[in-house]
């Protein structure tokens, strides 16, 4: 009888043990000497959605320490929090945690993020009470401007009708075709001589992984190379821009140019719809246009200059060039963009040409050379 009480007792005894470290596992609590760090668990954490792109990073605490009296609670009070998501675009904030009664929720307001995985952390600090770095999930973000992708764009002239085609699609499963209602498309189309005029915003609409074409119509341009320098996508809210090739818009009766052979323009311009124009520089990939418009671009530090033209043997300034500041297809180093176009009628004769880039206050004028080389269509 005595032996199986024994038993019982350290059946009993061994039962309740379990139990205990059981509880404690499933509700880790630090021991009321730890420091204040120490005490905030993280039970949730993550990226929220709100309207046309914007989110919000939430984070809800816990505490890992016994909170019974009004001390206890203040002890973690003042508490730093330091917000830091690392990414495609890096973000940081910092608040102060006030009162934990055992649950806390904050919330971050990141804005606009573009497409891409992100890394986040919290960083917990106390003056005396040190710091503590909690890992956060990764996250990836699709932005709905960043899902359309330019498919191909083409130009089409029928008598003073010119259309503009491009084709887009979604790329992402995560956006259904109605998510695009609110979207818009605009053209900016922009040259140094000839400046398209503003066309008509075309509405998205619905917007699937089969490509939508979208048709934009001009009618009477006069004739020339008009550089399509963006298509433009809004949301309402973020605007995403698109490059496209240049336009152009051949003059069915030419009129010679300081480029032009005009002695030969009557007797070749049949022979001109086989040639294209071609573009070499040095560091620079050839760039071709239909005869007889030639067209080149150039990024630079300068803010303005004048293109020259090689005859007989001497530099003859051609005409002044005006620049785009800041412009979005040039880095920093070259900010601004150069538009050097022209037109020749000989499908023989190369042209030497050069960019005369005008002084600035901490530069020099200097020249940039090229060369137009008629070539026959391949």
């Amino acid at each position: 009888m005595f032996g199986r009480l024994t038993i019982k007792k350290v059946q009993k005894f061994i039962l309740t043990t379990c139990i205990f470290l059981l509880l404690n596992f499933l509700n880790p609590t630090v021991a009321k000497s730890a420091q204040a760090v120490d005490c905030f668990g993280v039970s949730s954490a993550g990226v929220e959605k709100n309207y046309y792109s914007s989110y919000d990073y939430v984070v809800n605490f816990y505490s890992l320490c016994n909170l019974v009296t009004i001390s206890d609670i203040n002890r973690l009070a003042g508490t730093s929090l330091r917000l830091q998501i690392n990414g495609p675009q890096n973000f940081t904030e910092s608040t102060s945690i006030g009162n934990l009664n055992n649950y806390k929720t904050y919330k971050f307001s990141l804005g606009n993020l573009r497409s891409g995985t992100y890394i986040p952390s919290i960083e917990l600090s106390k003056a005396g009470e040190g710091r503590r770095t909690i890992s956060l999930p990764r996250f990836s973000i699709s932005n709905i401007l960043e899902c359309i992708e330019l498919i191909n764009d083409n130009t089409d002239t029928i008598g003073e009708i010119t259309k503009i085609t491009v084709s887009l699609k979604n790329i992402c499963s995560e956006f259904t075709e109605s998510d695009y209602a609110s979207s818009s498309l605009k053209l900016k189309v922009t040259n140094f001589s000839n400046i398209l005029p503003s066309g008509p915003t075309l509405p998205i609409g619905r917007l699937s992984t089969v490509p939508t074409r979208y048709v934009f119509e001009y009618k009477g341009l006069a004739p020339g190379i008009y550089m399509l320098s963006e298509l433009e996508i809004s949301d309402g809210v973020k605007v995403k821009s698109i490059p496209l090739d240049s336009l152009i818009v051949v003059d069915k009766t030419p009129t010679p140019t300081p480029t032009s052979d005009a002695s030969k323009v009557p007797s070749v311009s049949k022979k001109l719809a086989d040639v294209q124009l071609c573009v070499n520089a040095k560091n620079f990939e050839e760039y071709c246009t239909y005869a007889p418009y030639w067209y080149f671009s150039v990024c630079s530090i300068a803010t303005g200059g004048s293109i020259e033209q090689k005859i007989n043997g001497k530099w003859t300034r051609l005409k002044a060039i005006k620049i785009k500041l800041k412009f979005s297809s040039c880095k920093d180093t070259n900010p601004n963009l150069f538009d050097l176009e022209g037109t020749s009628y000989s499908p023989t004769k190369k042209l030497k040409m050069r960019l005369k880039e005008n002084a600035t206050t901490k530069y020099s004028a200097s020249y940039f050379s090229f060369s137009v080389t008629p070539k026959l269509m391949p």
